[in-house]
């Protein structure tokens, strides 16, 4: 359902809305049709993302002093939620570029997602 997609940005692990509260409208390419309507990060919001994470590479951090098993859950589990949604996320993707789905081992967002899914489990 298109209508809960999550449209603010994802900055020191929550949802934000942006600090100008401006938005852009997300357009399918194909049809011209309003996707949604997501937050407009400005420079105040890359700033406050780039320290967040520069924050959460830190040494001795959560994710620094995580063993490399934890690690691998954290990425597996990642990887099986975007299975679960898969053909969410590719009828979207497709919607948000104009991408064919690419059925049948064609091309297009149903490669991608495959492709995506593969890295998370392979990284």
């Amino acid at each position: 359902d298109i209508s809960k997609l999550e449209t603010r940005l994802f900055i020191n692990n929550e949802f934000v809305n942006s600090v100008s509260g401006n938005t852009f409208e997300v357009v399918n390419p194909a049809t011209e049709e309003v996707i949604c309507s997501v937050q407009e990060a400005g420079h105040e919001d890359v700033d406050k993302a780039v320290t967040a994470a520069k924050a959460a590479f830190a040494v001795g951090s959560h994710w620094r002093t995580l063993n490399g098993s934890d690690r691998r859950d954290l990425m597996l589990k990642l990887a099986n939620l975007v299975e679960r949604d898969r053909a969410f996320l590719e009828v979207l993707e497709a919607m948000d570029n104009g991408k064919p789905i690419g059925t049948d081992g064609r091309y297009g967002t149903s490669v991608d997602l495959h492709l995506v899914i593969q890295y998370l489990r392979y990284a």
